[in-house]
């Protein structure tokens, strides 16, 4: 990537910087200043830029572009918004063939050009500029006007004019072959003698007399004012509001040739206002309680809570859902509790001309203080069924058992089972409730039968089960596979998703299928991995700050890209033990097998690894930190240093008690490198 302006945020910026402008790593970029117009992705370096964004920006500056604003002066090149020019006599004086001027703010006078060409003219920001004044084009070739509210606009002659986006009280083209007018606003309106002409996506206010080219998908004042050849033009007429808005801008939103709406645009965030609903205490037992809220927009923020109104705990919702179900574990047995939330959303974008006085994204809401009082004693454990051949009306008895996972987990209390039938289950299971330390929530395939999360037959599952500040859970005996973890469109999937929550275990679980991250965690402490496997899995497993972490007697097979990521980054530790692992795909096989950030924080001892190349040869590890220091290697997708096994023992000053050999997998007899 080279040459790019980028505006989010983007992996290992120190491969990009040198060549890239990265608007959120260089506090030194002022999009504003630096850019000739990035609200509209016009990012030529205006004239005072530094030289760095000259030399890296996506387009060269230009030599003959021309600002003008209140406040300028006339004397000035011109060349940038510190430089710009005061009065439209200057600018226009200037403007030569192949120029531009952009109108920052409002102005005032006429502007007449004769036998030009190739002239831009162009209100800079977000909305339309006033001139209070006329445009005047006569003859002129290769004109382009957007943004610009005016008081009259003559066109004769000439060709190839472009109107877009603008305003205009009255408006008249004649003689001008391949005219075009687009999402503008025009009152009285006449277009004669214009050869090809199109004119579409705009509003009238008032009659418009059109003899020539096409017209269509535009909005009108009333049913008499609507030609009867343009089929898709409707009647609609605006209430204007500051800015050139529209107050009623859903009438004419989404309704142009293109889905972009009928008149001037522009992309800006809804107007949704941040509303929590639905806030109660789901579940409750004498040590646990799930608290529940709903929003009208994906949120993130704070629990807070405590044995008072004070609520002086607290827990962070980093998931951006509209659905957040919280687990509380280690209360009291009959104590109140108060909570509240306090929580934050972005509101999505959209293309309109609808007014927005506040156009940062952020939206907050805060619901008030509420309790729940935790129960004295809780009932005896109990074990839920579930088979295909179910039914989610029945009582979950082993007579008369649940159609599916997820109505079992509905119902579950801490130290209850879902024992689950063999068969093919097409659901994702989102686990509503904890368990506490004493009475963990288990969910079990039955004995001697196989239970499969899947998709398939037209059933996309992106992700097979999904843990959000939950605790003390067991998953055990079970298979993630099908196409409940195949990437699609672009969407990441997952087989365990697991956020914010701890205590986790899973055993005799076969990870298969290709999805994006076989098990991706975060935030999660305890989480245990026994007797379980994965196959395939395009980057396999990926645990983020979970610190306690340990995966033991487990088989890893044929990872596409590696088979775990560990990242440590405030050195939480973990133990890989007892493990098998076999090779990357073989275009893969230079990749690491075991990705950590800091080894000093990972025992890694008494493995089998099974590779395609000797162990002198094969890249099995990549670290970023180990003995206390960071690499000083350019930052790679696996890891700053990628060594073998060998060369990682003298490092790390470890002793050798993993090993290389095959392990005679029936479903792996052997690898080879081809």
């Amino acid at each position: 990537m080279r040459n790019s302006v980028v505006l989010s945020s983007v992996d290992f910026p120190e491969d990009y910087q040198e060549d890239n402008i990265l608007a959120r790593n260089n506090p030194d970029i002022d999009l504003d200043r630096d850019f000739a117009d990035p609200v509209n992705f016009d990012f030529r370096p205006q004239g005072q830029a530094s030289a760095f964004i000259k030399q890296v920006a996506p387009k060269p500056e230009s030599q003959t572009l021309l600002f003008l604003k209140q406040g300028g002066q006339d004397a000035a090149d011109g060349r940038s918004l510190a430089s710009a020019l005061a009065t439209l006599p200057a600018a226009l004086a200037r403007l030569q063939d192949g120029g531009e001027i952009y109108f920052v703010d409002a102005q005032q006078g006429d502007i007449v050009l004769q036998n030009r060409n190739n002239i831009v003219l162009r209100g800079r920001g977000l909305y339309p500029v006033r001139l209070q004044g006329s445009i005047v084009l006569e003859n002129c070739r290769n004109i382009t006007l957007e943004r610009l509210a005016v008081q009259d606009l003559r066109i004769t002659g000439g060709s190839a004019i472009s109107i877009n986006q603008c305003l205009a009280e009255t408006l008249q083209a004649s003689q001008a072959a391949n005219f075009r007018l687009t999402h503008s606003v025009s009152g009285q309106t006449s277009i004669s003698a214009c050869e090809n002409a199109v004119v579409t996506a705009n509003v009238f206010t008032a009659a418009k007399m059109q003899d020539c080219g096409w017209s269509d998908y535009n909005a009108y004042p009333n049913a008499a004012a609507r030609p009867e050849q343009e089929s898709r033009s409707f009647v609609a007429q605006p209430v204007m509001d500051e800015n050139f808005t529209f107050q009623n801008s859903y009438l004419f939103n989404g309704r142009a040739a293109d889905g972009f709406p009928v008149g001037p645009y522009r992309r800006q965030p809804r107007p949704t206002v941040l509303a929590a609903s639905q806030v109660r205490a789901a579940t409750v037992s004498s040590e646990t309680a799930n608290l529940e809220i709903f929003a009208n927009l994906p949120f993130t923020g704070t629990l807070r809570y405590g044995s008072d109104e004070k609520c002086s705990e607290s827990l962070p919702l980093n998931s951006a859902e509209a659905y957040h179900n919280i687990g509380l574990t280690g209360l009291q047995p009959g104590q109140q509790y108060f909570y509240k939330f306090a929580i934050q959303a972005e509101a999505r974008e959209q293309f309109s001309n609808q007014l927005v006085k506040n156009r940062n994204r952020g939206r907050s809401a805060s619901t008030a203080v509420e309790s729940f009082t935790t129960a004295t004693a809780d009932p005896e454990p109990r074990t839920l069924h579930v088979a295909l051949t179910g039914d989610d009306q029945a009582d979950g008895s082993a007579e008369r058992p649940f159609r599916s996972i997820s109505r079992a987990a509905e119902l579950v209390r801490p130290g209850d089972t879902v024992l689950i039938r063999g068969g093919e289950y097409r659901e994702t299971l989102e686990v509503p409730v904890s368990g506490s330390p004493g009475r963990p929530i288990t969910f079990r395939g039955a004995p001697g039968e196989k239970v499969i999360f899947t998709g398939g037959e037209g059933c996309y599952i992106p992700r097979a089960v999904v843990i959000n500040n939950q605790h003390h859970l067991v998953f055990d005996h079970l298979h993630i596979g099908g196409s409940v973890v195949r990437p699609k469109d672009g969407v990441p999937s997952n087989g365990f998703l697991i956020n914010d929550s701890s205590n986790i275990t899973l055993s005799r679980v076969l990870l298969g299928g290709v999805g994006t991250w076989t098990l991706m965690a975060s935030n999660t402490p305890r989480i245990t991995l026994v007797n379980c496997a994965k196959l395939g899995g395009h980057e396999g497993l990926r645990f983020t700050g979970c610190d306690e972490l340990a995966i033991r007697n487990c088989t890893f097979v044929i990872g596409f890209i590696g088979s775990t990521t560990i990242l440590n980054y405030k050195g939480e530790k973990a133990v890989f033990e007892n493990n098998v692992v076999t090779d990357n795909l073989n275009m893969k096989g230079l990749n690491p097998v075991l990705y950590v950030h800091n080894f000093d924080a990972v025992i890694e001892r008494n493995n089998c690894f099974y590779m395609r190349t000797p162990e002198s040869d094969k890249p099995l590890f990549g670290y970023n930190v180990a003995n206390g220091q960071e690499s000083a290697n350019r930052p790679q997708y696996l890891g700053r240093e990628q060594v073998t096994y060998p060369v990682y023992l003298e490092r790390l000053q470890r002793e050798r008690t993993s090993f290389f050999a095959n392990p005679d997998l029936v479903l792996l007899p052997e690898l080879k490198v081809t």
